[in-house]
């Protein structure tokens, strides 16, 4: 890497070293996912009539979720998509540079999540800021906005849909010796359905890690992303 600074969004010429194609799987395992649904359960029972202040109370319902509940559902909708249940231990992985979720585990079980949508993650914005190493290794710490989708219906019938969108960072290292890794993490809020409810509101935060033996890209990974992202 080249010790540097860079906001992205200006010109970047000459440092592309990338051949297309060459980039190979480089999976980040969800490995925390929390938070909270507020919702209205129902609208119906509250709209309609004049002077509905007067003569209703609204109450939202509040629930937790985690990591381990949130996969009852995703798992739950690959089932009902598949007709296959996924193997225990299965878990969601995303891949930072082919920008693709899955589902898999130890012994390479694998469902698409992205295509059918269950689960989705993407990074809108980037300011990134790298160092590099005389070994070839180097360090990035980039400032993001994050973009973390989960839906489907769980094992009771009912419709779940959390969206947490918000200041994210990703983390980068290469020490120069066959050792990568990768973490993005996000804290945030969006869209949010509980039990079937109405509209509501998910806050949470999630975290995505991994590491690698081979390095995907021969410069830092903001720059694969604006390029991919913007050309």
């Amino acid at each position: 890497m080249k010790s540097t600074k860079l906001l992205l969004g200006a010109a970047v010429a000459g440092a592309m070293f990338f051949a297309a194609g060459t980039a190979s799987a480089f999976p980040l395992k969800l490995t925390a996912l929390s938070g909270t649904f507020t919702v209205t359960p129902s609208y119906s029972a509250l709209a309609g009539s004049y002077g509905v202040m007067n003569t209703n109370v609204a109450k939202a319902t509040t629930a937790s979720f985690t990591l381990k509940t949130m996969m009852i559902i995703i798992t739950n909708q690959v089932f009902l998509n598949s007709g296959t249940t996924p193997p225990a231990g299965s878990y969601v992985v995303y891949d930072p540079y082919l920008f693709t979720t899955h589902l898999t585990n130890s012994a390479g079980y694998y469902y698409d999540l992205g295509t059918s949508n269950i689960v989705t993650i993407f990074t809108d914005n980037m300011a990134t800021k790298f160092k590099g190493s005389s070994n070839g290794g180097g360090t990035e710490t980039d400032v993001t906005t994050e973009h973390l989708y989960v839906n489907g219906y769980g094992p009771d019938g009912l419709y779940y849909e959390g969206e947490i969108y918000g200041l994210g960072s990703i983390k980068y290292s290469d020490n120069g010796k066959n050792k990568i890794a990768m973490t993005i993490a996000c804290s945030g809020a969006g869209y949010g359905e509980y039990k079937s409810s109405a509209d509501g509101v998910t806050k949470g935060s999630f975290t995505f890690t991994g590491s690698s033996t081979q390095a995907e890209w021969v410069d830092p990974y903001s720059i694969y992303w604006w390029y991919d992202w913007y050309e």
